[in-house]
């Protein structure tokens, strides 16, 4: 295990590269993006092997939590996976509702408080009024309903909580055929634009849902097929290129997907049992 410090990096490695065929300029940081990915997942997979801590000799890797490489692989996606889309055999309609109630709030303990009150939601038997009083008894004492790591704004349905209004949001989506809008979807676009079309979710809620969504046995459209550059992106490709040769933030993060393997190759980047880098 090897300390990054990449403030070596500099001088030694090139600023002017092709990518996917586009010509770029690069700071040091793009230099330390990959050396990063590397060592990133490197930590999950000592994790993964049973290895004792520290996973990385890097101290900013030792003291602060990142997300991983890749984003399935993530602690609370992984939960989305296992025991909100596949833990039973679920109608579609069903796996949409339960995807977009718990990534709303995007918090394991929320979900299991719900699931010990109410059991596995479904479409069906969804009330959003019973979820509320719930969740109210819960913020009274004090505990966490969201996830802190997206900042969720409060959909217009006349609540005081955000909480509440998010609830009804869903139901608004059961009743009136929203889910069924969703699951007519016939890209990873369409999906995309559809969700824009619900009250609240912006353009980054919108792509995140799109791609936990697709994640289920709902939907099986193409990863690639499209991408939104979210906040956290737009900030990382200013800090990562000098210019970008005219592309723009989705063309970039295409451009480093499509090129990832020739910079994290030569690193020895260890991938997700074959599984490819998505933009």
């Amino acid at each position: 295990m090897r300390n990054l410090n990449l403030s070596h990096r500099s001088e030694a490695c090139p600023t002017h590269l092709t990518l996917d065929g586009h010509r770029v300029v690069v700071s040091p940081v793009f230099w330390a993006y990959w050396e990063f990915a590397t060592e990133r997942q490197a930590v999950f997979h000592r994790k993964v092997e049973g290895c004792p801590p520290p996973w990385s000799a890097d101290p900013v890797l030792q003291h602060y939590r990142f997300t991983n490489a890749y984003r399935a692989s993530d602690r609370v996606t992984q939960f989305l996976i296992q025991e909100v889309q596949y833990i039973d055999e679920f109608r579609a309609e069903d796996v949409v509702l339960r995807t977009l109630l718990f990534k709303i709030f995007n918090r394991p303990s929320t979900w299991r408080y719900l699931v010990s009150h109410f059991g596995q939601p479904t479409a069906a038997e969804f009330d959003s009024v019973a979820f509320t009083r719930a969740l109210d008894e819960r913020f009274r004492a004090g505990d966490r309903l969201y996830n802190p790591a997206y900042i969720m704004p409060s959909p217009p349905m006349g609540h005081e909580r955000k909480h509440a209004n998010h609830l009804e949001l869903l139901e608004h989506l059961v009743r009136s055929g929203g889910l069924t809008n969703l699951l007519r979807s016939r890209t990873l676009e369409d999906l995309y634009q559809r969700l824009l079309e619900v009250p609240s979710f912006g353009p980054f809620l919108a792509f995140q849902y799109a791609i936990d969504l697709n994640y289920s046995v709902a939907f099986d459209f193409d990863e690639r097929s499209h991408v939104v550059a979210g906040p956290g992106a737009l900030r990382g490709i200013e800090k990562c290129f000098v210019s970008t040769g005219g592309l723009g933030p989705e063309d970039v993060i295409r451009a480093v997907a499509n090129s990832a393997d020739q910079f994290l190759a030569p690193l020895g980047f260890r991938d997700l049992w074959g599984r490819e880098l998505q933009p």
